[in-house]
């Protein structure tokens, strides 16, 4: 009887164990790891090395992207053959016992796209683009907003309580303002340019309505990029700039039917500022066939039956586990729709901001549901039986508190007492 015990104890257990293992963050907040997860971006331009093999994996520190298939180019011309300069620098610096990131993007794809009235804007003899900065992954513990209040033991940092606030969250596609961070994080952004022997930065997104070499910027502010991509693609809200659910739109405050946003078989949509970004994960930041193909989602069986399956299907089995797909705005890592045992994020396992604690760490993940990615600046709270009315797939939990626990110390508790059952 004693072995017996012992047996199902341990499997249940090690059983606990691995699907608890995503609450263990592979990353901190150290140098070492903000450039171990910038490595793994598809960089142009990598400022942690000296040497050029390194630094330039293109040899430039652009990447010349063509796509054969025709179709119209970043330049508004329709062509058989495209071709368009991707920037994407990255860079990690030391910053106390931390570390600070810098990405600056034109987020033009690595991957082909479709495009019919707008497209996203680039040119084949120069860039424009655009930077984020911060303190990389800093844990709650340190965020300002925290350092006076000591009432706040579960550190939340958006408290969203009910229908109402909750929809005017997460159905607000320009909420991800960079002033409404946490000012221990940060926050900043510049504007860069190739087009003067020496580039030129500009402190401020807007910066392009009063200088001419900028004509490549159409996107005059931030508030609806949560993050960056592993291609450097913008990661926008989940919500379409109509305020509804870019890929699930439910009716709730207007009389007829909202629009649904077209997307190509990436994802990924230019439909406003001609700016290329995905509202969700997006199967093309890896190495896969999809990517040489011109394709609209309702041109593909899969894409136009259902984008989360579409998206799941088409993702490597070698990164169906717990893996980066990108870095949110605030610095925190983005990471992509599975669990360690390759199963998908559920509503209850995350946020209201679609984050969740990994260790002492927090980070965002992409989820099957919407927000999709990020929907508030976490930590956020585990709000309970509410969904946001502008989705028809929306995150709804049905069980559990309003706050935010760490699964790691709930599961550490129930191994301790599992274990002194046998002893």
């Amino acid at each position: 009887m004693y072995k017996l015990k012992l047996v199902l104890v341990t499997v249940a257990v090690i059983k606990l164990v691995k699907t608890q293992t995503q609450s263990v963050s592979p990353y901190t907040g150290s140098l070492a790891d903000c450039i171990a997860l910038t490595d793994k971006f598809d960089f142009t331009e990598n400022l942690n090395y000296d040497v050029d093999t390194l630094k330039y994996p293109y040899t430039t520190a652009y990447q010349m992207v063509e796509c054969d298939e025709g179709g119209i180019c970043p330049d508004g011309v329709f062509r058989q053959f495209c071709q368009w300069q991707r920037f994407l620098r990255v860079q990690c610096t030391a910053s106390g016992d931390g570390a600070e990131f810098k990405i600056i993007t034109n987020s033009l794809p690595n991957h082909c796209f479709y495009a019919e009235n707008d497209y996203p804007l680039g040119s084949t003899s120069y860039y424009n683009a655009y930077g984020v900065e911060g303190k990389f992954n800093l844990r709650p513990t340190q965020m300002a907003a925290f350092a006076q209040d000591t009432s706040n033991s579960a550190k939340i940092y958006t408290t969203i309580a009910n229908r109402a606030d909750i929809d005017a969250q997460l159905c607000q596609p320009q909420w991800a303002k960079t002033s409404a961070i946490d000012t221990n994080l940060r926050p900043a952004e510049t504007i860069y340019t190739s087009t003067t022997n020496t580039p030129a930065y500009y402190s401020s997104w807007s910066s392009p309505k009063t200088v001419a070499s900028l004509n490549l910027i159409r996107l005059y502010d931030s508030d609806q990029v949560v993050g960056v991509a592993l291609n450097g693609v913008f990661i926008f809200t989940g919500t379409s700039e109509y305020g509804y659910d870019m890929y699930f739109p439910k009716n709730y405050n207007n009389p007829t039917m909202p629009d649904r946003i077209p997307t190509d078989a990436c994802l990924g949509s230019q439909q406003t500022n001609n700016v290329y970004r995905y509202h969700m994960y997006s199967p093309c930041i890896y190495d896969i066939a999809m990517k040489k193909q011109i394709l609209k989602c309702s041109q593909s069986a899969s894409c136009s039956q259902d984008v989360r399956r579409h998206a799941i299907d088409h993702t490597p089995i070698s990164s169906k586990g717990l893996q980066p797909i990108g870095l949110a705005k605030d610095g925190r890592v983005i990471y992509g729709p599975f669990k360690v045992d390759g199963s998908l994020w559920r509503p209850c396992d995350v946020d209201v901001c679609n984050g969740r604690y990994f260790g002492n760490n927090y980070g965002y993940v992409a989820t099957m549901f919407h927000p999709y990615v990020v929907s508030c600046w976490g930590p956020g709270n585990k709000i309970v039986r509410v969904k946001q009315g502008c989705s028809a797939n929306p995150r709804f939990c049905s069980a559990g508190s309003n706050l935010l626990v760490s699964s790691f110390v709930i599961s550490f508790g129930f191994i301790m007492g599992a274990l002194a059952l046998i002893f």
